[in-house]
């Protein structure tokens, strides 16, 4: 399955089929770990339809990628409903690929700034992140 394939898709024809019964100011789109990056692709992707995308436990932020698509936005036809972006991460979330010793923490911001540098994300949505203390990995509850 890809997100534009297969995914992206499935989300525009349930909308389609359903309009009626949707309020589309309130779609939102939630993720975690790798979830959390289709999450963000999809509303990134797709500012039109999501109005909120939340990603928990991000297990990478495609900067390259998402710099293209953010830049892309005022070219886009159409209203722009994607108003807040919400990332959360817990501080001793190592995401299984960095070793312990690795500061996880400052990487995913260094991430988040980046993006926020190089598109101005700030500017175009309420970016809300967010760290927990003392939370690993896919431990929210």
């Amino acid at each position: 399955w890809t997100i534009t394939g297969t995914i992206m898709p499935l989300v525009e024809s349930f909308l389609a089929n359903h309009s009626r019964l949707i309020d589309h100011s309130r779609v939102y789109v939630t993720g975690l770990s790798n979830g959390a990056e289709a999450a963000l692709t999809m509303a990134f992707t797709r500012p039109d339809i999501f109005a909120l995308a939340v990603a928990t436990d991000l297990r990478f932020i495609s900067v390259q990628y998402h710099m293209q698509v953010i830049n892309s936005w005022p070219k886009m036809q159409g209203p722009r409903r994607l108003r807040d972006v919400v990332l959360t991460e817990g501080e001793h979330d190592v995401m299984g690929i960095m070793s312990v010793q690795d500061n996880y923490s400052h990487f995913f911001l260094l991430n988040v700034s980046s993006l926020h540098e190089a598109t101005g994300l700030g500017r175009l949505v309420n970016l809300h992140v967010r760290m927990y203390q003392g939370v690993d990995h896919g431990t929210f509850s």
